[in-house]
């Protein structure tokens, strides 16, 4: 302690302002949740005290400062690239329920940390996160369409949020969905990015369109349909499960398409497609039948929140089968390696060295 003492500058600042509070609200809040009622004070009849015992006192509370800081204030979020105590990578778990709700004055919630509840006010609209933890548009008045919200989730996340109207909607990892607080207009309109199934609240009154990345339109006839148009895919993919949807390219010249229960709109042609493998991910399932190996790698890089990394030549097979999403990625790993892969993880980047066979 003598050492710590003769080694403090009389005129030296350990801690900013910010920090002593910081430190002096944190020590005060944990005392409250370990169960105490108050901060316990020690009453001692005054009389004169050496140097030494300031300076044990001093030495005291600066390690119990520092150690509170550096333990609760500077600990790291221990995230899936932290290392364990061995010094190997922590696993890289799967995705889950993580978003952000941007509202119209720009303000942001994280909503997979936000309690149940009331969110946000709206004009006369309340944002309310249920028990479920599903988020939920509850209007209570006069209509707020120019109050537009957007929804986001990060790669590594999914959502589902229910639209002023009743609408429901199912967020894929890095994906968005704008749209206004109320339906108040002749027509309901939202616009989305990457992955998102829809299922539309029936109002012939009132048509529900989807803009799909300023691309395409989706007019909804009353109706389930699963959108697939994330960028790097260089394709959209409307895909209808019941009623109908009329699909059109933002300034094509081409009449729009009608599409069936069972058909799927893909780089401008209507198609049969299997349902079930198009809307997989919203049943929490990977279904690889008849995908390319890149196009499911690119699933595997949003989901794991991962960057996919070839040395040599990207393989060209396809895979088959199904497998639930929240499998662990070392899991996956071997399931790759079942195909004569070499997989190799570092930090949150999956190189894939191409095939063992050749």
């Amino acid at each position: 302690m003598k050492e710590a003492w003769d080694t403090i500058q009389e005129e030296e600042e350990l801690f900013s302002l910010q920090q002593k509070n910081d430190l002096a609200s944190l020590i005060l809040s944990n005392a409250a949740r370990a169960g105490e009622t108050a901060v316990p004070v020690i009453q001692m009849k005054p009389r004169r005290r050496s140097w030494l015992g300031y300076a044990a006192a001093v030495v005291l509370l600066l390690g119990a400062c520092a150690a509170i800081y550096f333990s609760v204030v500077r600990q790291p979020d221990h995230s899936a690239t932290d290392l364990a105590e061995n010094g190997n990578p922590l696993k890289i778990i799967p995705g889950g329920e993580r978003a952000v709700l941007t509202l119209a004055d720009g303000s942001q919630i994280v909503l997979d940390s936000a309690g149940n509840g009331l969110l946000a006010q709206q004009g006369n609209v309340q944002v309310i996160k249920m028990a479920n933890g599903q988020i939920a548009y509850d209007p209570r008045g006069a209509a707020q369409s120019e109050m537009m919200n957007t929804m986001r989730t990060p790669r590594g996340g999914q959502y589902q949020l229910t639209l002023p109207d009743g609408s429901r909607v199912w967020l894929n990892a890095a994906s968005s969905i704008s749209f206004p607080a109320s339906f108040d207009g002749k027509q309901r309109k939202v616009s989305i990015t990457g992955e998102a199934y829809f299922e539309v609240a029936g109002n012939p009154a009132q048509p529900f369109l989807v803009d799909i990345a300023g691309q395409s339109t989706v007019e909804v006839l009353g109706t389930s349909f699963n959108i697939n148009a994330y960028r790097d895919d260089e394709s959209i993919r409307s895909t209808l499960v019941t009623g109908g949807i009329r699909v059109s390219d933002n300034g094509a010249t081409q009449a729009a398409i009608v599409l069936k229960p069972g058909q799927v709109w893909f780089n401008g042609k209507v198609e049969t497609t299997d349902i079930a493998r198009d809307i997989a991910w919203k049943n929490g399932i990977f279904d690889f039948s008849g995908k390319s190996f890149q196009s499911v790698m690119k699933e595997i890089e949003r989901w794991y929140d991962l960057q996919v990394q070839y040395k040599g030549a990207i393989p060209t097979f396809k895979f088959s089968g199904q497998m639930d999403r929240g499998v662990q990625l070392e899991d996956l790993m071997k399931f790759l390696q079942q195909y004569g892969l070499r997989i190799q993880l570092e930090g949150r980047k999956l190189i894939i060295a191409g095939q063992q066979n050749g």
